[in-house]
């Protein structure tokens, strides 16, 4: 993991973010109900976070290797950009989303906690991971968030990204349409 200081020129790049879904959007765990429904859990603050993000101008985008309606409905919801799941060759994926929006790795920002996230760790511009995330993939990315997955860790990234960009301004703008 890098220090703060050396990744902060990094920031400056990201227009697209994206992320991993269980155990990053997700507290991780998969609940099966009596009826054999899936139940996951998702944050308000992740939500609020990554249409503020929107709103800033970045792109938000979603790999999983996990096929989820449930995941899929969330995405949906909060109008990702892009969103592929069920697809465990996670690079190509992103590289196929990147060429239809004109954005490069070094413009990419990524957020993932297992081993199928880390070659895109290794290729995109900046990199993030949570406290859960195994320790391989802490020792290769930019910055293990303070929060957990699925408790405000992707909000904690996109505050970040927002505040080194400083789009702070767009964001006290949107704070005023709501009144």
């Amino acid at each position: 993991m890098n220090s703060m200081t050396s990744i902060a020129s990094k920031f400056q790049h990201i227009k697209l973010l994206v992320l991993d879904i269980d155990n990053i959007l997700t507290d991780g765990k998969i609940i099966y109900s009596e009826s054999k429904a899936e139940i996951k859990n998702f944050s308000v603050l992740d939500g609020l976070g990554i249409k503020l993000a929107q709103k800033c101008g970045i792109k938000i985008g979603a790999i999983s290797a996990r096929k989820s309606d449930v995941s899929m409905h969330r995405l949906n919801e909060l109008k990702f950009d892009f969103a592929s799941v069920g697809h465990k060759n996670k690079i190509d994926e992103l590289v196929k989303y990147q060429t239809k929006m004109d954005i490069s790795m070094h413009e990419t920002a990524y957020m993932g906690d297992d081993i199928l996230d880390l070659k895109i760790i290794e290729k995109c511009g900046l990199s993030f991971t949570v406290p859960q995330a195994l320790f391989s993939v802490k020792r290769e990315v930019d910055y293990v968030t303070v929060l957990d997955s699925g408790n405000g860790a992707v909000r904690e990234v996109i505050d970040l990204i927002i505040n080194k960009q400083k789009k702070k301004n767009i964001i006290k703008d949107f704070l005023k349409e709501l009144k």
